[in-house]
């Protein structure tokens, strides 16, 4: 029998004067207190949400308020510094770093981040900090790129090809560049090699010229700084230096891209 049907019931002993008995009065009363007792519980179950958000507002407080306290201090700001170039992808310049921070004294990130680099030095770890690409970066020494290739399954990647080298100064030097001119320049076919330097991420388009046909103009890109382990394009020795350290063989100009 349905807790519908024993309360019907009981309303209609009550209205004729018969006395319910003892245990459906019982069940009667137990389906009552249970049907009353679920608002409460619902409402014990939104209060301990309620807490549980408050409890860790409050604690994402303290934590910000500890770091605001940490950043304060010359110590946690080298240390958060330090952090944010470990952490990063690529370059970060100290305006970002500053940003971060909360800090407003760009010039007090860079004494900070020599500091580091300074460090570093001295220790004789097996990392440096770097400026490249208008930015900070944390890298590996160069003495030991063999032992994270062997960590890392891989091989040396081959050297760029006199070919490719004097395409890319090229670029460098004279970019945004066409391809026919970079064609006029080299004397030879040049798309091949072009566009190998931009599958390695060193040569990028940079919009179009405005001539009959909208050719696309390419040039260097920050990954290019990094390669060559340069702060920016002005860093860039003068051509006729380059000149020496690329001695290019006739033959070499008249290498097909097809054999890169």
């Amino acid at each position: 029998m349905t807790a519908d049907k024993i309360i019907t019931k009981v309303e209609s002993n009550i209205n004729t004067g018969v006395e319910a008995p003892v245990e459906v009065i019982e069940i009667v009363s137990e389906n009552d207190s249970q049907t009353k007792g679920e608002p409460e519980d619902q409402d014990k179950d939104e209060n301990t949400l309620e807490d549980s958000g408050e409890v860790e507002h409050a604690s994402a407080q303290v934590v910000d308020t500890e770091l605001d306290t940490l950043l304060k201090t010359p110590a946690g700001l080298r240390g958060a510094i330090e952090a944010l170039l470990f952490a990063a992808v690529d370059p970060i310049g100290p305006r970002r770093i500053a940003n971060v921070c909360g800090v407003d004294d760009t010039r007090m990130i860079r004494n900070l981040i020599g500091q580091i680099k300074i460090d570093y030095e001295k220790e004789r770890r097996g990392f440096q900090v770097i400026e490249t690409a208008g930015g900070y970066q944390i890298t590996t020494l160069p003495m030991f790129a063999d032992l994270i290739l062997r960590l890392r399954n891989r091989k040396r990647r081959p050297a760029l090809s006199p070919a490719a080298l004097e395409t890319l100064a090229i670029i460098a030097y004279r970019g945004p560049i066409i391809r026919a001119e970079i064609e006029a320049v080299r004397g030879v076919e040049s798309s091949g090699t072009v566009r190998n330097l931009i599958d390695m991420g060193l040569v990028e388009m940079a919009g179009r010229k405005d001539v009959i046909g909208r050719p696309p103009m390419y040039a260097t890109t920050d990954q290019f700084l990094q390669t060559f382990g340069l702060k920016s394009r002005k860093d860039l020795p003068p051509i006729a230096e380059l000149k020496q350290q690329l001695v290019f063989k006739q033959e070499t100009r008249g290498e097909n891209d097809e054999e890169e």
